[in-house]
């Protein structure tokens, strides 16, 4: 009866760990991209994490234009970029998404405009980046899962060892 009413003792522990179970990922999705136009060719995956509802902030991307690796610039960096991306279509808006290539110096912006339906890059060696201007491209991007919290992946394996370790030494004392 003593071993019993000790497993029920640590059964509580157990619920509340496994009730924060569902936070194991962290609101980030990681999505995969490819875009192509004349003379444009590009692909490869971005990190983001949730705004609200579909709408999602790029925080970091890895990919290749043009045999050049891509790197993220900061919302508003290059003609008023915002740099979300949405789960379903159009998966840019007018903000865009700004990034510059490896081999330079040429900011670019990769955006939709809603009045032609259309995606559009546009770079700093073209002039101003406005809405209508650049190169059409047709791109897609898929959602390809939810990146893991390490952190609450921790916390909830040292709290399944405590009650394990609990558990043992409750059996065994």
């Amino acid at each position: 009866m003593r071993i019993s009413r000790n497993v029920l003792a640590a059964l509580p522990v157990l619920f509340l760990v496994l009730a924060g179970a569902q936070n194991l990922y962290a609101d980030s999705v990681t999505f995969d991209f490819s875009f192509s136009g004349t003379g444009i060719t590009a692909s490869g995956s971005l990190t983001a994490t949730l705004v609200a509802g579909n709408e999602f902030l790029v925080t970091s991307i890895s990919g290749m234009q043009n045999g050049s690796a891509m790197t993220l610039l900061a919302p508003g960096a290059y003609a008023d970029n915002n740099n979300d991306v949405f789960t379903t279509g159009p998966f840019l808006n007018v903000g865009g998404l700004a990034f510059v290539l490896s081999n330079g110096t040429t900011d670019y912006n990769v955006y939709f405009d809603a009045g032609t339906s259309t995606y559009l890059e546009c770079n700093s060696m073209g002039g101003a980046c406005n809405v209508g201007a650049g190169t059409t491209i047709k791109g897609n991007v898929t959602e390809v899962g939810t990146v893991p919290e390490p952190g609450t992946l921790v916390l909830l394996g040292s709290g399944l060892v405590g009650v394990a370790g609990m558990a043992r030494r409750k059996l065994l004392g």
